[in-house]
């Protein structure tokens, strides 16, 4: 594969991440941990590793925890975010339905040493039919959302003992 050939060439990680169940006539997604650790599996490149969606992991049946494991020690990277179960709507932990709770105790089963990156991205959601409103909501606030969106991180961390500065 030329992608693992460049990986190569240059000695980055290629990360394959699970994604939701969108249904695309004549497409398959990886939607969920069994997949995602068998396509790794199936590729056997020591380049090519697992990305972990928490939002995209909240729209399938399997709980974050018993996910990670499936996965183990080829996550490489997490994108955390949150839902309501149905639609990706990368809200921040907390504002949806994923247990933040499992997520952790299955970051601890695989020692997971990663970053704990957010993809919460929607902090002040689109109304319907105006996608550009966002543009209008003021710097500073949207600065002061950020903040927001760091101590979320660093409470979950820290009521788990793995925050860091």
């Amino acid at each position: 594969m030329e992608l693992l050939e460049t990986a190569e060439k240059w000695n980055v990680n290629i990360l394959a991440e699970n994604f939701n169940r969108m249904c695309i006539p004549g497409t398959y997604w990886v939607d969920n941990a069994a997949d995602l650790a068998e396509l790794v599996k199936y590729v056997n490149h020591p380049l090519l590793h697992a990305c972990w969606d928490t939002g995209h992991g909240n729209m399938v049946e399997t709980p974050q925890d018993e996910a990670l494991e499936i996965i183990g020690d080829e996550v490489y990277a997490l994108h955390v975010q949150d839902n309501m179960g149905d639609i990706d709507t990368h809200i921040a932990p907390y504002f949806g339905t994923m247990d933040v709770e499992s997520l952790m105790r299955g970051l601890e089963k695989i020692d997971y040493k990663g970053y704990f990156t957010f993809e919460a991205c929607n902090i002040f959601v689109d109304p319907p039919g105006n996608r550009n409103q966002k543009a209008s909501v003021p710097v500073a606030l949207r600065i002061e959302a950020e903040k927001f969106l760091y101590q979320i991180g660093k409470i979950i961390l820290s009521e788990h003992n793995c925050f860091e500065e």
